[in-house]
């Protein structure tokens, strides 16, 4: 019997960068792209950190877990790991709609710092709904991305466990047949990654509102190139590859 070869986390860490890599180097537009929605993020906390109000803070505390889920989130996408990738962007997501309720209600940021677990009342009372209908810097983008997160990456369902195993894949003895891979074909991976870019742009663009009376029209209009540029990029997923993003 072949003995079984097991590699140490070094060994697996190196694995998973050389992954990355190779994405990259394989979908080069998506690496621009990314790119460009990292020094967006970045340039951000830059434009109004002497001017921002102290009993804003948290508001931006939100914004910096928004921008460090996007770093985590698209290293897994670009490794293939799409259900991790998905778990943190749909934290991300829910971190844009508690920004979104601290500005609205700045009576609220005190008892969110504050909150003891114990005593006070569960972090959904105090905010009741987080994406209510009539909220148009969460809704309809930033709550769809959500649920569609939420539903193939955060909860253990089904479909976002097993590595995408499916009920068509199972024997004639009712038998699982697993694979260990979570990408059923390139197709998928690529929609993935598109999705991960999509999904923090939709971000950004819900900050730039919560934050508009911080930011420069220069960085703004930075944003509105971006758009105009990934708007291009979905059509061309479209015509090339033949899926349509959303």
């Amino acid at each position: 019997m072949e003995e079984l070869q097991i590699k140490d986390i070094l060994a697996i860490a190196e694995a998973e960068l050389d992954n990355i890599k190779v994405s990259l180097q394989k979908y080069p537009t998506e690496y621009g792209l990314i790119d460009k929605l990292i020094k967006l993020y970045i340039v951000i906390p830059n434009i109004f950190i002497k001017d921002y109000p102290r009993e804003k803070i948290p508001i931006i505390q939100m914004f910096w877990t928004c921008y460090r889920g996007f770093l985590i989130s698209i290293q897994l996408a670009l490794q293939g790991h799409i259900t991790e990738s998905y778990a943190i962007t749909s934290k991300s997501a829910e971190a844009i709609a508690l920004a979104q309720k601290f500005n609205l209600h700045l009576n609220k940021i005190e008892a969110w710092v504050k909150r003891n677990k114990k005593e006070d009342q569960p972090f959904r009372r105090m905010f009741k709904n987080l994406f209510p209908k009539n909220d148009r810097v969460v809704q309809p983008n930033i709550f769809e991305i959500y649920d569609l997160t939420s539903e193939y990456g955060r909860h253990p369902n089904f479909s976002s466990t097993a590595f995408y195993s499916h009920f068509d894949k199972m024997n004639s003895e009712g038998t699982v047949l697993f694979s260990f891979n979570d990408l059923d074909d390139e197709t998928n991976f690529h929609r993935n990654l598109n999705y991960i870019i999509y999904a923090y742009h939709k971000f950004l663009e819900a900050f730039s509102k919560i934050l508009r009376d911080y930011l420069t029209k220069e960085w703004i209009k930075e944003l509105d190139d971006f758009d105009a540029a990934f708007r291009q990029h979905k059509e061309t997923l479209k015509e090339e590859f033949g899926y349509k993003l959303t």
